[in-house]
């Protein structure tokens, strides 16, 4: 409903733009539009076009890239997704949120109707969902030229997760043109790319901090939108245990922040699965026996708990571990 709401409800502006941008000598230089000049684009568009090869695609692809022949004008809400195998729950969710990704690029401006109507075929060797260490995630991306009413996008991978960050590509290859107003794809391109590292990741310590898991999630949204596959979750320590363990309850229950500040067994497979059809997974940390203190106090099992002056007996407080006799 959101992504539909971008559509509909764009603002009109009362005068024609005054400023533009040239490519000069790879960089987008901010200019006067004035009769008789030559051309001049909207920021966005200059940046897909100003530097090799292509500006807007982020990490830079490691291996073919070669530059189509222009752009195109596309209709975002008439893009077309073509798979087959066991995913398409997979796909249905990836093509949802590129169409959210899409609407996002025109958001609150004045987006013209109409356009060829973009057809994605994804088609993948492997349908297993296995996300570790040794995965392959490269992937072809080829965008051919407008035939009649229509483009067609072909991805091609091992897997889904190579398909998927295709498609991460695809979109930073669609811009939005605020001068004229277009939705605009580049055509005839065509790039082979695959991860330089196998870890591409980012630690989020939510013991320290809580961090509510719609936060999490933004933050999940964030890697995949630039191909990082790791998602390093810092659960517990000796300052908090958010985490509810069923059969320990007594560690959530004296070692949360509060009785919302918590992360159910729910809320850990939500984000798990969540990270999964993005590309991520999950690599989570629960301390010990080291870093217990928080939620551990009524256990018996902890020895040194917030002892004081803290600097003589830990690093850092609450001091706690596990008390080994």
């Amino acid at each position: 409903l959101t992504a539909i709401n971008f559509w509909t409800e764009a603002s009109h502006h009362n005068s024609d733009p005054v400023w533009g941008y040239r490519c000069v000598d790879n960089r987008c230089v901010k200019t006067a539009i004035e009769t008789g000049q030559e051309e001049v684009w909207g920021l966005q568009v200059c940046r897909l076009n100003c530097s090799e090869p292509f500006g807007t695609v982020w990490p830079k692809p490691r291996g073919l890239a070669s530059v189509g022949n222009g752009l195109v004008a596309i209709d975002g809400r008439s893009v077309e997704f073509r798979s087959s195998g066991t995913l398409k729950g997979y796909w249905d969710i990836s093509a949802e949120r590129f169409r959210g990704q899409l609407a996002n690029k025109v958001a609150g401006e004045e987006a013209n109707s109409g356009g060829y109507r973009m057809v994605v075929e994804l088609v993948v060797k492997d349908d297993s969902l296995v996300l570790n260490h040794d995965t392959v995630e490269r992937y072809r991306l080829s965008v051919g030229q407008p035939v009649h009413d229509q483009v067609i996008v072909t991805i091609e991978a091992e897997n889904y997760f190579g398909a998927r960050h295709g498609l991460e590509t695809l979109a930073q290859l669609i811009v939005f043109d605020d001068l004229s107003g277009d939705l605009l794809l580049l055509v005839g391109a065509e790039i082979q790319d695959a991860p330089a590292f196998p870890h591409r990741g980012l630690s989020l310590d939510t013991v320290r901090h809580y961090v509510e898991v719609e936060s999490i999630k933004r933050t999940i949204d964030a890697l995949a939108m630039v191909k990082m596959n790791v998602f390093h979750w810092h659960i517990t320590d000796s300052q908090s245990w958010p985490l509810v363990i069923k059969s320990h309850p007594i560690l959530h229950t004296f070692g949360a922040y509060s009785r919302k500040q918590i992360y159910t067994a729910k809320d850990v497979e939500d984000i798990v699965q969540y990270a999964l059809v993005r590309g991520v997974r999950i690599i989570p940390e629960l301390d010990a026996p080291g870093h217990i203190g928080e939620g551990w106090e009524k256990t018996g099992l902890v020895s040194c708990f917030n002892y004081q002056p803290w600097v003589q007996y830990c690093e850092e407080p609450p001091c706690g571990q596990f008390d080994p006799t």
